[in-house]
């Protein structure tokens, strides 16, 4: 209790800054309580964690960007499931704030998408074009498992996995409040659509 009495304590309009995170973390409170206090994501949390440690500012795409799962592919790879990857990335990290409305239309869809087909994003450079997927082949969206859990996509040798990309790349837990649906006009209702 006494860790939500010191975040009374800040008030509602101070920033949550990196270093400010960590005299939080330290005095006890949660990050999930931070999270929430701001109304932030607890990846963002961990995120401002991190930089407060290393001293290095980064925007937010950067900063989740060093845990993109596929770092380095070849520009032939970079069709809609890889940008909405990144967009969803983006996602995460700001909650969505400064993202275009079409963006964040063409993000909701792609969450819509997969959990009404039940599938999970899968990179593998062996995969051949797919017609409506990827023209240069590598991606595919296949049938989710109970391994996969809330992942947005499948792990595997072509992925770079690390604790904080796990984290990252899910479903959002409160899709629709995040989207703010009443601000969404326009866009394309295909995921995977450009």
């Amino acid at each position: 209790m006494a860790d939500l009495r010191l975040l009374d304590s800040i008030g509602k309009g101070t920033e949550l800054t990196p270093e400010l995170t960590v005299k939080l973390i330290e005095a006890g409170v949660k990050q999930m309580d931070i999270a929430k206090w701001w109304g932030i994501s607890k990846q963002r949390v961990s995120q401002l964690k991190q930089l407060a440690t290393r001293g290095k500012a980064l925007t937010p795409r950067e900063q989740v960007q060093e845990h993109f799962p596929y770092p380095g592919l070849p520009g032939r790879y970079h069709n809609s499931l890889y940008k909405r990857l990144r967009d969803h990335g983006e996602f995460v990290a700001t909650g969505g704030e400064g993202m275009t409305a079409d963006k964040l239309q063409r993000l909701r869809s792609f969450y819509l998408k997969l959990r009404a087909s039940r599938t999970v994003i899968v990179f593998d450079p062996s995969i051949p074009a797919k017609k409506g997927i990827s023209t240069a082949g590598g991606w595919d969206l296949v049938p989710r498992t109970p391994e996969d859990k809330d992942s947005l996509i499948r792990w595997n040798k072509h992925t770079k996995r690390t604790p904080e990309g796990q984290m990252i790349y899910r479903f959002p837990p409160e899709l629709p409040e995040l989207l703010g649906e009443s601000d969404m006009s326009g866009g394309s209702d295909s995921p995977t659509s450009d």
